[in-house]
């Protein structure tokens, strides 16, 4: 079970498609929704459903799908570097090292500042212990989207596995005083700290992990050397059983999902994965971005729910004026992320798009009783006393 290939993926250099929406509507179309039209099925009511297809297949079968895809994917879009990628991630979670690199190389040979192929080889570079070419790959992610913080917590690390710990130092820093800040930069931060018996500075770092996450392991564990090393023993001998305890619980419930854990399901996470990945590429193609959408409906139908995924597609959606599919997705995520503005926004544009102008202001009186202040919430007020005026 490669479940640390599945998390540093996770973590990988792909950007969000998020956005919000800033609502335009023709007043003429009010007098529609008098009688508004019943709407068509959405795309997740169509009978075609991948899981559906694969009930009865066996975890080889799912994983000669997903290879099957990824072959045809760089075999349809050869001078795509973004292909490669999609197939040496699948490679890359499979195991399969080899496959994943010459994939990786492939698509850089294409595109010199590929970030997704810079990032996976500095993944196989740092899990074998280059720390000094992790950091250099790490460090061309991140200087071609600043905004990619997972590239730059691991620059920082591989910095400070290099024994760069002052230069790692000053990139963690940098990445927790800024919008971009995580537990995991600042449990990365407080055990540097600690290798430069920086202790307060430690402490520091570890109390906010456990402010944010009570379970943190590695805080507990770091508070745990950093009271030992400042004479505390009573603190010390706390934490330290509260580090322990957790790590009991954690060695249990792994236990468990080993002991559960089906090669089935990891094969379908795999070819969800393809499915999403296939998506992305075809979507550089106006003319595929149709065969984008049905790829990543796929993958939506076989992961659990994905805020990343409902977002790419929704965008998508968008642009090929699928409001239908707008309004779906943006319900899907609603019941993920029920208090963000941009998604009762977005759903009450959907709707009035559609005709459905009762529906829009129940969405849009959502977004204001969320934040009244928002400009957006004052547009959509002039529009709710401008459609139930006399």
């Amino acid at each position: 079970m490669p479940s640390a290939r599945v998390r540093l993926l996770v973590g990988s250099a792909l950007l969000l498609a998020g956005f919000s929406i800033f609502v335009s509507w023709k007043w003429g179309g009010l007098s529609a929704s008098l009688n508004p039209p019943s709407l068509p099925p959405s795309m997740f009511e169509a009978e075609s459903n991948l899981r559906l297809e694969i009930a009865d297949s066996s975890a080889e079968d799912i994983l000669s799908r997903a290879r099957a895809l990824a072959d045809e994917l760089v075999e349809a879009n050869p001078e795509m570097p973004t292909a490669y990628s999609a197939r040496a991630r699948l490679s890359y979670l499979l195991g399969k090292s080899t496959e994943a690199r010459q994939d990786w190389e492939q698509a850089i040979r294409l595109d010199e500042h590929c970030a997704e192929a810079l990032y996976g080889l500095g993944l196989m570079a740092f899990e074998s212990d280059r720390f000094t070419e992790a950091a250099v790959l790490f460090g061309q992610v991140s200087n071609l989207d600043q905004e990619d913080r997972q590239a730059r917590i691991m620059h920082a690390d591989a910095l400070v596995h290099d024994g760069k710990i002052d230069e790692g130092i000053a990139h963690l820093e940098r990445i927790v005083n800024s919008p971009f800040a995580t537990v995991g930069a600042l449990e990365l931060l407080g055990q540097a700290y600690l290798q430069k018996r920086e202790y307060e500075k430690a402490r520091s770092c570890f109390e906010r992990v456990l402010e944010h996450y009570a379970e943190s392991k590695d805080a507990m564990y770091g508070l745990t050397r950093v009271y030992a090393a400042l004479g505390d023993r009573e603190k010390a001998k706390e934490f330290n059983l509260r580090f322990r305890e957790f790590a009991q619980r954690d060695r249990e419930e792994n236990a468990q999902d080993a002991e559960g854990f089906q090669d089935r399901e990891f094969a379908i996470s795999g070819l969800a994965q393809i499915c999403m990945d296939a998506g992305r590429v075809l979507s550089k193609s106006p003319e595929q971005v149709p065969q984008a959408i049905d790829h990543m409906l796929n993958a939506i139908q076989l992961s659990p729910p994905n805020v990343e995924y409902l977002l790419e597609i929704r965008t998508l959606c968008l642009g090929q004026g699928r409001f239908v599919d707008v309004a779906a997705t943006t319900k899907r995520l609603i019941e993920l992320e029920p208090s963000n503005i941009d998604h009762w926004f977005i759903l009450g544009n959907a709707y009035t798009e559609l005709g459905q102008a009762d529906l829009a202001i129940e969405a849009f009186r959502t977004a204001i009783e969320l934040d009244p202040h928002d400009s957006r919430s004052q547009w959509a007020d002039r529009f709710i006393q401008r459609y139930e005026s006399p």
